[in-house]
């Protein structure tokens, strides 16, 4: 990994991100809304909004459902092919403790990573229901609230300083 393509990964997501969101913004836009005009969600996604259109919603849904599905379809399996490929140089650290440590590095991540994709893929890939914006809010918290919230616990619990001040805290040992 150098500079140049770091800048490169960086670019690549930042563009997507923008010209996904915008592609979003600009069909939802183009929707007559009438009625209440109160998104009953705690964030503005799209899925809610487009269900206070008063019109045909089914091109803005087959679009989020194939946009958002393919991009998060091919980021997920570039991340698993990443993590089989690291895996192939794991298996090959000679030492017990230098393979505990790095698979102790690379089970937190997959932890978070996991916790992020699974939420995502329960909301998307799913059929759509008279309730599901109501299981769609609460698991929302999850990948909005909750992975974020838990990403320094997952990271820290890894630290022995930190193991030794939770073990005091509770005044047992966790780990």
């Amino acid at each position: 990994m150098n500079s140049k393509v770091c800048m490169c990964l960086v670019l690549v997501s930042w563009v997507t991100g923008f010209f996904h969101a915008l592609m979003h913004a600009m069909m939802t836009a183009k929707l007559p809304f009438c009625g209440s005009k109160l998104v009953k969600h705690f964030f503005c996604d799209v899925k809610p909004v487009l269900s206070l259109a008063c019109a045909d919603t089914s091109l803005n849904e087959e679009l989020l459902n194939k946009v958002t599905g393919t991009l998060g379809t091919t980021s997920l399996i570039l991340t698993l092919l990443f993590y089989l490929l690291i895996g192939k140089f794991l298996i090959k650290i000679r030492t017990s403790e230098g393979k505990k440590r790095a698979f102790s590095t690379c089970s937190a991540h997959l932890t978070a990573v996991s916790l992020q994709y699974g939420t995502a893929m329960f909301i998307y890939m799913r059929p759509a229901t008279q309730d599901s914006l109501n299981q769609e809010r609460a698991i929302a918290v999850i990948f909005t609230v909750m992975t974020p919230f838990l990403n320094p616990i997952i990271y820290t619990l890894r630290n022995k300083d930190m193991k030794k001040a939770v073990n005091k805290l509770l005044g047992r040992p966790i780990m």
